[in-house]
């Protein structure tokens, strides 16, 4: 055979009844040629069904229990139960596919591929590769600056008459000025499981999902001596329509034109000395951000300016980093002036969108990062003779997260009006998925394998439940308060729920531990007829649809490890516990965790990683997706399950080269387009 090209196209959060109904609808025309010329998988995750366990395990081929990433959120062996680390490449335990590849003479370049970083190539290309929303390749969050704020998350800016300005142009109408902050003094506004929160100002917490937001939130406040001035003209006697932008009071030095007819700027560039610590989903990130000085870009687009220049909204997206975020880390400048600024997360739901609801911008920078791919593939395409090639945005999760829900007809905040502007939604977003599909197809010729991969599906939420509650009840958690604080009372706690999993408090495991080894297993029994013994009251369905006990039956779920829990629970849909687990529990007053014993309205609008892989419910799914076109793929149907283990040692067997050494999945032999002699050939090779 001759030398085999791979490129893999990873989309989080895709699942297969979404594909099939566009697909259908002929609204993803190269989509449906790939599914129509090639194979089309329901491939089912891993659990926990989160975004690390499987896009570790797609390119690892081991499980989670083996590899060790279970979720956003790590305990590592020796810590106190409550502190945890983000997951990546120097706590991953299992090789992957790439440091394999590279040793065997094989080229490999990665783009944004989740937990990649720190990179373990020596010699190929990586760019960035860590969670979404991640703060380590920012140097700040989006933000609205508005003279009208609708939502507490939006940064209230005013408008006064212009003064000591340079080199003003003529104005048919008297020239305003307004500050733009570029950092908050009072309060950060960060992206978490619940949405943008506010955030003391020296800490930055994220995670990317969910996209919701905490009520009583005061209207931020702005240090208005450090920003940007925004200078507003009237260039057509028509009223206001120009917005100068500039550092100083100079319009000859602006960095931005703004119109109604042209909103957006170009990238702005900077050097900022913001310092700050950072979080990500509750968990520390093992190493620290540089202090500062950075250079960063960013783009501002004016979404609001009336005429009598009553109303000035502008939209600023993150301050993103324009270097730090490559190996080798010399080319940072090479591809920002060659593709364009590399700006992680730019496919996430923008604030603006959030209180705004305004899903042109959002489609405006989803356009612009899909085409940032498309360029960089056809860049390093053209400089470099790669052999496997993995890039990933994260799309359909992010959207699940904010309107999944406002699909479902059981859901209790259903509209049919309110669905089909959902379903546009969704449409539109698939088929800037699918030009993008289509500009990689025509870069790549008839010479390369092309594999479009998800992690996980979704299905809709709407019902909270806390586990906590009933191990309370049972005398086997409790909380203290001290000096005003809620903290978890480990000198009387025998087990925790954490995220989908409950350890048992072992003496011989952490630090505050107080369960002996002779007590475990009877703690672990208790704990399990605690959680099956919750019902909804209203249906009498169960809550939980299975309880893992790891020392067990983990090994058949893949939850065997050092860093597996002792229990893990699945719910049945729609239940779930986001609004409530991780750290966010100690945010609530004892009183009101006691109250969780009642079945409660969720404000989540959708999970993946609290139910089982083959969890469905009418559309919904949480299976992932996998399709496969290419000169090695044959058309066929696959009549065994497929999972996301099985994609690593497929494409180590196309591409001749062993399996990672901690490789648990199996080759998809039935898709494969080679000779039954070469099968068995390459089968020694791979093995």
């Amino acid at each position: 055979m001759e030398k085999t090209k791979t490129l893999v196209l990873g989309i989080d959060g895709l699942w297969p009844e979404l594909v099939e109904k566009y697909a259908r609808e002929g609204a993803i025309p190269n989509i449906a040629k790939l599914i129509e010329k090639g194979v089309f998988l329901r491939m089912f995750p891993l659990p926990p069904c989160d975004t690390p366990t499987n896009w570790i395990s797609l390119v690892t081929g081991a499980t989670p229990g083996k590899h060790g990433a279970l979720g956003f959120n790590v305990h590592l062996p020796g810590y106190p139960l409550d502190r945890v680390l983000v997951p990546d490449t120097r706590i991953v335990e299992a090789e992957f596919i790439w440091d394999v590849a590279e040793r065997k003479g094989l080229l490999c370049i990665l783009v944004n591929w989740p937990f990649s970083w720190p990179p373990t190539l020596k010699k190929g290309i990586t760019i960035a590769g860590t969670g979404p929303g991640d703060p380590r390749w920012r140097i700040e969050y989006g933000c609205v600056y508005t003279t009208h704020p609708q939502d507490p998350r939006e940064v209230g800016i005013k408008l006064v008459r212009a003064g000591n300005w340079k080199n003003v142009p003529e104005s048919y109408s008297p020239p305003l000025e307004a500050v733009l902050p570029l950092r908050l003094t009072r309060s950060a506004f960060v992206w978490t499981e619940s949405g943008w929160e506010s955030v003391a100002t020296e800490v930055r917490e994220a995670t990317p999902m969910s996209m919701r937001y905490r009520e009583r939130l005061e209207l931020v406040s702005a240090d208005t001596s450090k920003g940007y001035y925004a200078l507003v003209l009237d260039f057509t006697r028509q009223g206001y329509d120009t917005v100068i932008v500039a550092k100083q009071k100079d319009a000859r030095k602006a960095v931005a034109i703004l119109k109604r007819e042209k909103p957006w700027s170009d990238w702005i560039s900077d050097v900022f000395d913001f310092k700050v610590v950072a979080k990500y989903h509750g968990a520390e990130i093992d190493e620290s951000l540089p202090l500062g000085p950075l250079k960063g870009v960013f783009k501002l687009k004016l979404v609001e300016l009336s005429a009598n220049g009553d109303k000035l909204t502008i939209f600023r997206t993150d301050i993103f980093r324009t270097d730090g975020w490559i190996s080798p880390e010399n080319m940072a400048s090479e591809v920002v002036e060659n593709i364009g600024p590399y700006c992680e997360g730019l496919e996430l739901i923008p604030i603006i969108t959030l209180t705004r609801n305004d899903w042109n911008t959002y489609f405006e920078l989803l356009r612009e990062q899909a085409n940032w791919f498309a360029k960089a593939y056809k860049y390093f395409s053209k400089k470099y003779e790669w052999n496997l090639f993995f890039m990933q945005l994260h799309i359909f999760d992010a959207l699940n997260h904010f309107l999944l829900r406002k699909l479902c007809p059981e859901s209790p905040d259903y509209s049919e009006e309110e669905a089909k502007r959902v379903w546009k939604i969704y449409e539109e977003a698939l088929r800037i998925t699918d030009d993008l599909v289509g500009k990689l197809l025509d870069l790549s010729g008839e010479d390369t394998n092309i594999v479009v991969v998800s992690d996980h599906g979704a299905l809709p939420t709407w019902k909270l439940v806390w586990p906590g509650t009933v191990l309370m009840e049972r005398g086997l958690l409790q909380f203290k308060e001290v000096n005003g604080k809620l903290e978890i009372d480990w000198e009387h706690t025998k087990a925790f729920p954490w995220v989908m999993d409950i350890w048992v408090n072992l003496k011989d495991r952490f630090p505050h531990g107080i369960v002996d080894e002779d007590e475990y297993e009877k703690v672990v029994e208790e704990v399990v007829d605690a959680l099956y013994s919750l019902h909804d009251p209203e249906t009498g369905k169960r809550v939980f649809a299975t309880v893992v006990v790891t020392k067990k039956e983990g090994v058949f779920f893949g939850l065997s490890g050092k860093y597996v829990a002792d229990i893990y629970y699945f719910f049945n849909p729609p239940y779930t516990d986001i609004d409530v687990h991780r750290h966010k529990i100690l945010e609530l007053p004892l009183r009101e965790i006691k109250k969780l014993s009642v079945i409660q309205y969720s404000k989540t609008i959708a999970a993946h990683d609290h139910y089982l892989p083959n969890e469905k419910m009418e559309i919904f799914s949480n299976a992932a997706v996998l399709l496969m076109y290419g000169p090695n793929i044959r058309k066929a149907s696959v009549e065994k399950p497929v999972y996301t283990i099985d994609l690593a040692p497929t494409l180590c067997f196309l591409h001749s080269i062993p399996f990672p050494a901690q490789c648990e999945g199996k080759i998809l032999f039935e898709i494969i387009n080679i000779s039954e002699k070469e099968q068995k050939q390459k089968s020694g090779e791979a093995g």
